[in-house]
């Protein structure tokens, strides 16, 4: 069931599928509406929503322009759509007003209040703060009506899942609802006025609402698990010390959250990087390493990965960005991506493939934990691949070569035909080197005088080629479902759940 429901959710970017959980909340509070469970008109809310989108669209259009700058399509209509059901159901000049000049700051924030091509602050807070000064108002946080929970909460928590974000949001609600009832119980010495803040969730709707969609804006967050965490404490903290120790302030959360955005920029930025096309090598069987010439150094560690973006036109339901592992080494002047070409691919994938030596695309955010462990190598590894899940090990490999390590590595790596093995050159490397074991297994279409394993890699296998496996620390990388699969087997075979690391690809099926 969960390989199901990833394979499902991997086919949809991250901002396509925010886009199409806030057009779900519209027309669900669409609904409430019409039948009298949320007080305003339908009508109403349509021509918010309308209001709102041409608003952000043309200041989009016009920014883009301006700035001679590219644009992500998705991502005008979800700050449409924020801000409509957080500022509207609007009436009259003066709501009209109000949502325009939000439009205005936020779709200008994108590239006004920008460094090195990123947005500093989250377009709909620094939109709506900038509304709620100049015109004295701005947020209604309509949308935390108490019959919108379970869209909000269901909708919210798939999102999370599929951005990996779910931690984070946990955190931030938490942080915020535990420190809401605790000060609400020392303002009023008492224990049963806590207790009824902490369970009066109805209260809580427009942080629910806040936290599964504009704290976890990837532009203006952190990527590393552990400052997800402590960042969403501190936007939440701040959400609920603005109120306490201002009195009645309005705005907590936005001002929380444009703090907790100057605080990630400040201690936490990862800058953007131009990366211009060198060569490419095809590698095994529709498989191409792209080799860029970066912009500025990029520090990483092997096994770590980036988000790339490669704007083009006529983008597909998967868009214009994605999350690669650098299949190069540290030690290596070129950044590298590897991966494998299908029919039909995506218009990413497309537009990859047709690039150019000199052509450029970017990429942000360096992060990933998929890394060797930090033990002068002491600890023995088992490297678990599944076709293009190879690249990661191909990264530490070549580290592990350029600066001499001799940590015992055995190499498991299966793919359907011997055309589909890549990197075996530096594999074959590794083992003459003494401390690599590569373990070729193929699982269909095994050629005349193979003398490498055939079939997948079962407990069986692992104990044969592995006899010492309890003391090894497994890395598993591939498909998900792969991934998915390793993991129960690992367990099933005693393997503690801290020994096993696990990177997955997404979109794969092989």
């Amino acid at each position: 069931m969960k390989a199901f429901i990833d394979n499902l959710l991997n086919r949809v970017t991250m901002y396509r599928m925010m886009l199409y959980y806030l057009i779900m909340l519209t027309a669900f509070a669409i609904v409430l509406g019409g039948v009298g469970l949320m007080p305003y008109d339908p009508g109403q809310i349509v021509w918010t929503v309308f209001f709102a989108s041409i608003c952000c669209y043309l200041f989009n259009w016009f920014f883009v322009i301006l700035f001679h700058a590219k644009q992500n399509p998705e991502s005008r209509w979800i700050t449409a759509l924020i801000l409509a059901l957080v500022i509207g159901p609007i009436s009259g000049a003066q709501g009209a007003l109000v949502l325009f000049v939000a439009s205005f700051v936020a779709m200008g924030s994108k590239y006004v209040l920008a460094y090195e091509r990123r947005h500093i602050f989250n377009p709909a807070a620094i939109g709506i703060i900038t509304a709620a000064f100049f015109l004295g108002q701005g947020a209604s946080w309509w949308i935390g009506n108490v019959y919108m929970i379970p869209m909000i909460v269901i909708g919210g928590l798939v999102i999370a899942y599929k951005i990996k974000r779910l931690m984070m949001v946990g955190v931030f609600v938490g942080v915020f609802i535990t420190a809401t009832a605790l000060l609400a119980g020392v303002s009023w010495a008492s224990f049963a006025v806590g207790w009824r803040t902490l369970i009066n969730v109805p209260a809580f709707t427009p942080a629910l609402f806040f936290a599964f969609v504009m704290l976890v804006e990837p532009l203006t967050s952190p990527q590393d698990n552990r400052l997800r965490y402590a960042y969403a404490s501190f936007v939440a903290t701040l959400g609920v010390g603005y109120g306490f120790f201002a009195g009645t302030a309005p705005y907590t959360l936005e001002l929380a959250l444009l703090s907790g955005n100057i605080f990630n920029r400040a201690f936490l930025f990862s800058p953007l990087i131009t990366l211009h096309l060198r060569k490419r090598e095809e590698v095994a069987k529709d498989v191409i390493s792209f080799l860029f010439e970066p912009s500025r150094p990029v520090s990483f560690l092997p096994g770590q990965f980036m988000q790339w973006e490669l704007p083009h036109r006529h983008a597909d339901s998967r868009g214009t960005r994605r999350y690669f592992t650098i299949s190069a080494s540290p030690t290596e002047k070129l950044i590298a991506l590897t991966t494998k070409f299908s029919e039909p691919s995506s218009t990413f994938k497309t537009a990859l493939r047709r690039m150019r030596e000199g052509n450029a695309m970017t990429a942000i955010t360096v992060s990933g934990e998929f890394v060797l462990p930090a033990d002068n190598d002491a600890t023995p590894c088992v490297f678990i691949a599944g076709g293009i899940g190879i690249t990661p090990f191909r990264s530490m490999i070549k580290y592990m070569l350029d600066t001499g390590s001799s940590r015992p590595i055995t190499l498991l790596y299966s793919n359907k035909t011997t055309e589909d093995i890549a990197f075996k050159l530096l594999f074959d490397e590794a083992v003459e080197a003494g401390w690599l074991k590569a373990v070729y297994t193929i699982t269909n279409a095994i050629p005349y005088g193979w003398h490498g394993r055939t079939g997948y890699i079962t407990a069986d296998m692992i104990k044969e080629e592995i006899p010492e496996y309890m003391k090894n620390i497994f890395y598993i990388s591939g498909p998900q479902p792969m991934v998915s699969a390793f993991e129960k087997l690992l367990s099933e075979m005693g393997i503690p759940k801290q020994q096993v690391k696990t990177d997955y690809f997404p979109g794969y099926e092989e």
